[in-house]
């Protein structure tokens, strides 16, 4: 079976896609068999479409920044984070994060 590992870190652009590692694993050898560089979620709705079976390993921004969450002095604890940005209206979230950026 094809396994991809898909680094999704940004938003696609020219400059940073959205890169696929794809390989075979035969045995306990892994295989590297090639490499796609995505620029847009088209091209990357189109590759998602692509018959199987395959195995995909997702590399998702999850969260934001270590330096930007101690910055803002908001909890490093998953669940005290969610509630600390679900609390904060988007006019709080665009000043603290223009902040971090001006600083």
């Amino acid at each position: 079976m094809p396994l991809h590992g898909i680094d999704f870190t940004s938003a696609p652009t020219k400059r940073k896609g959205i890169t696929i590692a794809s390989g075979t694993l035969d045995g306990d050898v892994l295989s590297l068999t090639g490499m796609e560089l995505l620029h847009d979620f088209d091209a990357f709705e189109r590759w998602l479409r692509r018959p199987g079976p395959w195995l995909g390993a997702f590399d998702l921004p999850f969260s934001f920044p270590r330096e930007v969450i101690e910055h803002l002095g908001w909890p490093t604890e998953w669940p005290a984070l969610i509630r600390a940005v679900a609390a904060s209206s988007r006019a709080e979230l665009r000043t603290a994060f223009k902040a971090f950026c001006d600083a």
